[in-house]
């Protein structure tokens, strides 16, 4: 059996969704094998092992270059990113990430090996060339002496993932208890970090039954995301009570950049907060005219200052960039109560805490951020 199932990314929450689904636990150990000194692999693996460390995970990289490893350790970025220098830095320090030129401590170490290494086109121009792939593979295999999953990232052809997971299994002690799924990345240069945490899409092959249960349980975690989200939202205003609340939603687009709305989760829990007795004011910078001609009941504005005039709590819905560079100091003054619920877990935390607001993110452990969790 073998599953190819693509989602469209922003108009549904469906990364967060997958990344519960599959990961549940924070702190699970991920590798990330990046074997070849290409930079078209090389500078996509970097910011996943970087992005997935900034998720909670713990998470080693391996590659065979051991001076560029050590610049790696050293918090020293080979390639540049937007936002991956600062990714780095902060995870090697904390030591979350880290790399290594031994693949036998990544295998011991793990649970789940992501595989970035280069396919360029064959010479025949029409296929890949898997060659790193399989060899990457073969490498690792023998070292997985416990069940785990082996997620590839590189573009490749049509039926590899059955061959992979043949090779796989044959080769590791774990034997059937190593799983493969593919899941190639669409980034583009200049964006690799924000394109890792924020996929507009997101395509997963995988060949085993256990596999195909983890994507339909990730659906129905997605399918439950605005009452997740209204979980955390009572949960973070504690005693008192929705229904009379005034609570102000930033966002209203089905992500940055755009002023469609259609299927917009903003709005949809902007929905849902004014069916449970909120009086809802929606702020979005590009989209405040279509969402008021297909939602007339919600009040939308398109000043940012003035959404917060006298809120008991502040959603953040759609992480335009406007709300993540906000100045939280300057804004502190303006609501009732500075609370906010950061549905997108998109902005730092610590500025806006130091600068006395309260902050709840969805999916952050009250461990990891002193966030509430999804729960």
């Amino acid at each position: 059996m073998c599953l190819v199932c693509q989602w469209p990314m922003g108009r549904r929450w469906f990364g967060e969704a997958l990344h519960a689904a599959l990961w549940p636990e924070p702190q699970i150990a991920a590798s990330a094998v990046l074997r070849r000194s290409l930079r078209a692999r090389i500078s996509s693996a970097i910011p996943h092992a970087a992005a997935m460390a900034s998720l909670g995970h713990e998470v080693i990289g391996v590659d065979i270059d051991q001076a560029k490893v050590d610049r790696l350790n050293a918090g020293e970025c080979p390639i540049y990113e937007i936002g991956l220098p600062e990714l780095l830095v902060r995870h090697t320090e904390s030591g979350r990430l880290r790399f290594t030129t031994e693949i036998r401590e990544a295998a011991e170490f793990a649970e789940v090996h992501f595989i970035g290494v280069g396919t360029p086109i064959d010479v025949d121009g029409r296929s890949y060339d898997t060659s790193q792939v399989y060899g990457a593979v073969r490498q690792l295999a023998p070292h997985l002496e416990r069940p785990c999953t082996i997620i590839g990232k590189s573009t490749v052809t049509v039926g590899t993932t059955s061959q992979v997971t043949a090779l796989a299994q044959r080769l590791a002690p774990a034997g059937a208890g190593v799983e493969v799924v593919w899941n190639p990345e669409f980034l583009r240069e200049g964006h690799a970090v924000q394109d890792t945490l924020r996929p507009d899409r997101i395509i997963a092959g995988l060949t085993t039954a256990e596999g195909e249960k983890a994507l339909r349980a990730a659906e129905r975690v997605n399918e439950r995301r605005i009452d997740v989200a209204l979980r955390l939202i009572h949960r973070a205003l504690g005693d008192r009570l929705l229904k009379g609340a005034q609570v102000t939603v930033w966002g209203a687009a089905f992500k940055p950049g755009t002023s469609d709305v259609r299927e917009s989760p903003a709005l949809a829990l902007a929905q849902a907060l004014q069916q449970a007795g909120a009086t809802v004011t929606v702020h979005d910078p590009q989209a405040q005219a279509t969402a008021t001609m297909r939602h007339p009941e919600l009040e939308c504005t398109s000043d940012l200052p003035g959404s917060l005039d006298g809120a008991d709590l502040v959603v953040l819905a759609t992480e335009w960039p406007e709300y993540l560079q906000a100045d939280p100091q300057a804004l502190v003054a303006l609501p009732a109560n500075p609370l906010l619920v950061d549905c997108r877990t998109a902005l730092d935390p610590e500025p806006w805490r130091s600068s006395g607001w309260t902050v709840h993110q969805l999916g952050r452990p009250e461990n990891a951020t002193g966030a509430l969790g999804a729960g």
